[in-house]
């Protein structure tokens, strides 16, 4: 009994030292892998994707604003394009004839957690790494002041027509081809979710949503910019 009884203990403490060793080694790789993105985003800071773009004609301002951890694009609600019409403005407590901040993210950061204090390591883990659904946030403003958190920019009409059709595409859109709203998920009467196309994850983040837009429209950015910093960097 006694032999039998130590030969499964032995098999008890191998199998134990063996997933020990599984997750050491599972956690260094996993902080290795870390490391190298960080690494990879410093270096995209440092090596700006230059542009040779020449604007003509007209020029429009739009603007991108960060509230510290995220970016948005701003845009004129109401040039070339009648936002007003297309995201159904009756959906909205406020009306605004100035500006609509846009972004884009993953909907378990945009519904479940309004503020910092709400998010779940769950929510944060799924995002970054599980590819989850994304929603469009949409928020009706006025003329944004421009500052260290909020750029101005200037682009031609090609370029803002590349502009609105880039961010339109990511809409989800019914047979009409209309956004599709998820009612009652606003934070305010000021804003809404839309459904989009797109995955989250730690590569394609809100921000670098973001930065690809205005690397689109030629404007000189990072190649890859998963914090807010990045975006605004060479604006």
């Amino acid at each position: 009994m006694f032999r039998i009884f130590k030969r499964h203990t032995r098999k008890i403490l191998e199998t134990l030292k063996l997933l020990f060793y599984f997750l050491l080694y599972f956690l260094e790789g996993f902080v290795a892998f870390i490391a190298l993105c960080f690494a990879f985003a410093y270096l995209c800071l440092l090596f700006p994707i230059s542009t040779n773009y020449k604007q003509e004609g007209e020029l429009t301002e739009i603007f991108v604003k960060s509230n510290g951890v995220h970016c948005d694009l701003v845009i004129p609600i109401s040039h070339e394009f009648n936002w007003k019409e297309w995201i159904g403005i009756d959906h909205y407590g406020y009306d605004s004839e100035g500006y609509l901040s846009i972004g884009w993210g993953d909907k378990g950061f945009y519904v479940d957690t309004p503020e910092w204090k709400d998010l779940k390591f769950s929510t944060a883990f799924r995002a970054l790494f599980l590819n989850t659904e994304t929603l469009m946030h949409l928020t009706l403003i006025d003329k944004p002041e421009v500052g260290a958190k909020c750029k101005s920019l200037y682009i031609d009409a090609h370029q803002y027509k590349i502009l609105i059709e880039t961010i339109k595409n990511r809409f989800v859109k019914d047979n009409d081809g209309n956004p599709m709203i998820l009612e009652g998920k606003g934070y305010s009467e000021k804003d809404n979710f839309y459904k989009a196309h797109g995955s989250y994850s730690l590569f394609m983040t809100c921000n670098v949503w973001t930065n690809n837009v205005l690397r689109k429209i030629k404007i000189k950015t990072v190649y890859w910019a998963p914090f807010e910093g990045w975006v605004l960097r060479y604006l």
